[in-house]
């Protein structure tokens, strides 16, 4: 899928990157290993009618500067050329480890919900117009995020401001 596939460079210095898939819509919870076909990303669908955002990163010294919203805003104009739903993606709670100590993963949450924690990379992808479906026990690996993912989707009529 060459298409759902971003880089970003600086002359010739790769600065950005996105990886993206087809599919339908996980009704069930998963992990990135089986979503991705532990990195394969063989589990593409060639009429899948979202656009499955598996990971969005930008090179440390180029951050703050809008090269992430406008991967986000690329993915989201090719869904709109491809006629897909949108975008949806599985956003790490990155932090949840400043608050593990004193709560669960779904108290961080649920906290998240109400707008009493602000999560920098949940919180981002609310602020770019993605809407939160669920919370994923075991997504990944990562204790930064307390192993978990946050499900959302941004629908395709929505612009990214």
């Amino acid at each position: 899928f060459p298409e759902g596939q971003f880089v970003v460079l600086d002359g010739d210095k790769i600065i950005g990157m996105s990886t993206t898939i087809r599919h339908h819509p996980p009704e069930e919870d998963h992990t990135y290993l089986e979503i991705s076909d532990n990195l394969w990303m063989t589990t593409h669908e060639d009429d899948g009618d979202w656009l499955y955002g598996m990971d969005v990163g930008v090179h440390p010294d180029y951050r703050g500067q809008g090269i992430a919203k406008a991967i986000y805003r690329a993915r989201q104009e090719l869904c709109r050329t491809l006629g897909l739903k949108g975008q949806i993606t599985v956003g790490m709670p990155n932090g949840y480890l400043d608050y593990a100590d004193r709560m669960s993963l779904d108290e961080y949450y649920a906290e998240m919900l109400k707008g009493n924690i602000f999560d920098p990379t949940v919180g981002t992808q609310q602020k770019l117009g993605f809407e939160l479906l669920r919370l994923i026990h075991q997504y990944l690996d990562d204790p930064q995020c307390g192993n978990g993912g946050v499900m959302m989707t941004l629908p395709v009529e929505k612009d990214i401001s």
